[in-house]
C-alpha cells in the first residue's frame, strides 16, 4: 500500500530565534558590513537545526499531505470509537509542537476536496497524531494544515535551542573562509550543537 507523503510550509515564521544584534554580539562584530549575510545565515541556522529536530521553533503554518489508504492501516478504530484516552499508531504530524489545526482536514480527489469524514486527534505524546475511518476512499490524498511552534516571540523557545542555533551561525560565518579558500562547506550542525538539539528530537515511528 502506498504511503506518499509530502509536507509544506504554508506559512513562514514571523521572527528568527536569535536577532541580528544578537548574533553580532556574540561573533564580536561592531560594524554593519556583514548585516545582509548574518541575517541568511540566521535563518540557515534555524531551518538546519529544526530540520535536524522536526520541531518548529517559532509559530509557523505546514500542509501535511498523505495516501488514504495508508492512514486508515495506521488508525486505531477503538480510539475514533473513543474507547481509548490515546491511541495507538496513526499519521504522525512531522512537525512539533503541535499547536492546533488551521482547517478541518480535506480529503482530495480529481473531483476537488471535501472535509474528512471521521477523523480524531492524538496530542497526548511529544508528536501529534491523526486517526482516520474507514470511509476514507483508499486512494485519496488527505491533508492536514495544522500550525507548529514552541510560540511566537524568540523568548517562548527553549535557550538551548536559541543558543544552539547562535553556535550554528558562528559556524557558518567563521567557515565562510575556508569554503572561499578551500571549497570546502563548513558542518552547519556541530558536535556541541548536536549535543543541545538531541534532547528535543522528536522521535518518529517511522517516516
Amino acid at each position: 500500500m502506498r504511503n506518499d507523503m509530502g509536507l509544506r510550509q504554508r506559512h513562514a515564521p514571523t521572527e528568527e530565534p536569535v536577532t541580528l544584534l544578537q548574533a553580532k554580539v556574540y561573533l564580536g562584530i561592531d560594524d554593519d558590513a556583514h548585516d545582509e549575510l548574518l541575517g541568511r545565515l540566521i535563518k540557515s541556522a534555524r531551518q538546519g537545526a529544526e530540520s535536524y529536530t522536526s520541531r518548529s521553533f517559532l509559530r509557523q503554518a505546514w500542509s501535511f499531505s498523505f495516501n488514504g489508504g495508508f492512514a486508515q492501516s495506521r488508525s486505531d478504530a477503538r480510539y475514533l470509537d473513543k474507547e481509548h484516552s490515546r491511541g495507538t499508531g496513526g499519521i504522525e504530524l512531522p512537525r512539533s509542537p503541535f499547536v492546533a489545526l488551521i482547517d478541518t482536514p480535506v480529503i482530495q480527489t480529481s473531483h476537488g476536496e471535501t472535509p474528512l469524514p471521521n477523523y480524531r486527534l492524538d496530542t497526548s505524546s511529544r508528536v501529534a497524531r491523526i486517526h482516520l475511518a474507514a470511509q476514507v476512499d483508499p486512494q485519496a490524498t488527505v491533508r492536514v494544515d495544522f500550525w507548529a511552534g514552541y510560540g511566537e516571540s524568540p523568548e517562548d523557545l527553549p535557550e538551548p535551542l536559541r543558543q544552539a542555533v547562535l553556535m550554528t551561525v558562528a559556524n557558518l560565518f567563521e567557515g565562510r573562509a575556508v569554503a572561499n579558500d578551500t571549497g570546502l562547506i563548513a558542518m552547519p550542525l556541530s558536535t556541541a550543537v548536536i549535543q543541545l538539539l538531541k534532547p528535543y528530537r522528536a522521535q518518529r515511528l517511522f517516516s
